[in-house]
C-alpha cells in the first residue's frame, strides 16, 4: 500500500507538465559568470545568457541593468527541454509570466499577423514591423526558423502583451527560461540603485519608458481622459 501510494504521487507529479526543467543553483562564492559559470552553468551557458539579456534593448527599458544585475539573471535562469513537436507558446496567450532564451536545438516561429526577427548586439529577439506594408488582416502567415541565442516572449513580458507568435521545437532541443517576478525583482534594485545614486533617466532610457507605455495592453484599455 505504501508503495501504490508513493507511485501515485510520483505520477500526480510528472502529469500535466509540458516539459521537464531543474533549477541549477549558484555555487558559493561565483563573482564571475564569464570566467566561473554560474548557477551550476558551464561557461558558455552562462556567457550566452549575459550576451542577450545585455545584448537584447527589451531589458533596460526602465534602467539599464549592470553586471551584477545581469548576473543575478543568469543565476536564476532554469533549463528546459522541448521534444519535437512541442509547443513553448501561441500566438495571442495573454500569459506572459516567462520569457525563453534557446540553448541549443531549433523552433518555428509563426505569426498570422506581420512579425520580425530582429538582429541587434548581436542578440536575436521577435517584434512588431514598425510600418507594416498593408492591412494586417491580408498578410499571409509568417513562417521563420530559428535556434540557438534567441530570445523570444520578452517583448510579451515587458509590454505586458500577448504572444506574438506560436512558438514550436522542430527538434528536441533546450532553452532558459527566466520568469517575470525575478526579471521585476532585479529591475527594481536596479532602479533603486539610480535614485539612491540620484541619477535621472537618460535620454535613451526616457525614450525607452515612452514607447513602454505605449505598447502597453493593459494601458490600452483604459477610457481616454475627458
Amino acid at each position: 500500500a505504501l508503495l501504490a501510494a508513493a507511485q501515485r504521487r510520483a505520477k500526480g507529479k510528472t502529469m500535466g507538465r509540458r516539459s521537464t526543467f531543474k533549477y541549477l543553483g549558484a555555487p558559493a562564492g561565483t563573482s564571475s559568470f564569464v570566467k566561473t559559470g554560474a548557477a551550476g552553468k558551464s561557461p558558455e551557458e552562462a556567457q550566452l545568457l549575459a550576451d542577450v539579456l545585455r545584448g537584447n534593448p527589451n531589458f533596460n527599458l526602465l534602467v539599464r541593468l549592470s553586471d551584477s544585475h545581469i548576473q543575478e539573471l543568469v543565476d536564476v535562469a532554469l533549463k528546459e527541454e522541448f521534444a519535437t513537436g512541442q509547443t513553448m507558446m501561441i500566438e495571442g496567450e495573454l500569459s506572459n509570466e516567462l520569457f525563453y532564451i534557446v540553448q541549443e536545438g531549433e523552433f518555428e516561429i509563426e505569426s498570422s499577423t506581420p512579425v520580425e526577427i530582429r538582429n541587434q548586439n548581436g542578440v536575436s529577439y521577435l517584434c512588431r514591423p514598425q510600418e507594416p506594408d498593408g492591412p494586417m488582416d491580408n498578410k499571409p502567415k509568417v513562417v521563420r526558423t530559428v535556434g540557438k541565442g534567441l530570445c523570444v516572449g520578452d517583448r510579451s513580458m515587458v509590454f505586458n502583451q500577448p504572444r506574438l507568435a506560436t512558438v514550436r521545437a522542430k527538434m528536441r532541443s533546450s532553452v532558459w527560461r527566466i520568469s517575470q517576478s525575478e526579471f521585476k525583482k532585479v529591475q527594481q534594485e536596479a532602479i533603486q540603485e539610480r535614485q539612491a545614486a540620484g541619477t535621472g533617466m537618460t535620454p535613451e532610457e526616457d525614450k525607452l519608458l515612452t514607447d513602454a507605455l505605449r505598447f502597453n495592453a493593459n494601458l490600452q484599455r483604459l477610457p481616454p481622459p475627458n
